[in-house]
């Protein structure tokens, strides 16, 4: 009995180590763990890649001719342009050099049938960015309609906000031209920045 239990116990050790030769001698026959190791080593010596960077911009809406009625537009306004930042990949302004989007909203009609005037503009400090100034004829909007024509006309507004961000100190100021100080860029303007007209000057202004 012993000799036979000696010859299982021999029997058994010769196919494990047979089944593990052949296991490892054959081809794709290899361990998860090393698999999985070069990937894992390969994903922690990647580093992400840095995503362009956020442009900066302010609002100033001005809705005081309006009376009482300004105030709710006003934050409807307001409301609209922050998800239209958001979208386009603008930040907050930090300061009066970062340009500032200026919406004048003025009554042309009466209280019971009224009408507006819309006035656009891009600021910094104390100039008027060249080529900003506008003014919307909204006389027969309604306040839905005069919500939806501002939120026509600020992604241009952006898009020239864009082109007049601050220089930073290692010269990238994260717009399409570096044109912060000169006025530059295809805005129309006439090469520079003139005096801002104010929240209530855009009587003098073309209609748009």
């Amino acid at each position: 009995m012993k000799e036979l239990a000696r010859e299982k116990m021999s029997s058994i050790v010769v196919a494990t180590l047979t089944l593990s030769v052949v296991t490892i001698g054959m081809p794709g026959m290899t361990h998860a763990s090393d698999q999985l190791a070069p990937r894992l080593v390969g994903r922690m010596m990647v580093a992400p890649e840095p995503g362009p960077a956020r442009a900066r911009a302010g609002l100033q809406v001005e809705t005081g001719d309006l009376g009482s009625a300004g105030e709710p537009l006003k934050a409807k306004i307001e409301e609209t342009a922050a998800r239209l930042f958001e979208a386009e990949g603008f930040d907050g302004a930090r300061d009066d050099g970062d340009p500032r989007i200026m919406v004048v909203v003025e009554r042309t009609g009466t209280e019971e049938n009224p009408g507006f005037v819309v006035g656009f503009s891009i600021e910094r400090g104390e100039e008027i960015v060249a080529g900003s100034a506008r003014q919307a004829d909204c006389s027969l909007c309604t306040r839905t309609e005069l919500i939806e024509r501002i939120e026509d006309e600020l992604p241009g507004l952006l898009k020239l906000a864009r082109k007049h961000q601050v220089v930073e100190a290692g010269g990238d100021d994260g717009g399409e031209d570096g044109g912060a100080e000169d006025g530059g860029g295809d805005d129309g303007g006439d090469g520079g920045e003139v005096k801002a007209i104010g929240p209530l000057g855009f009587a003098g202004v073309g209609l748009g």
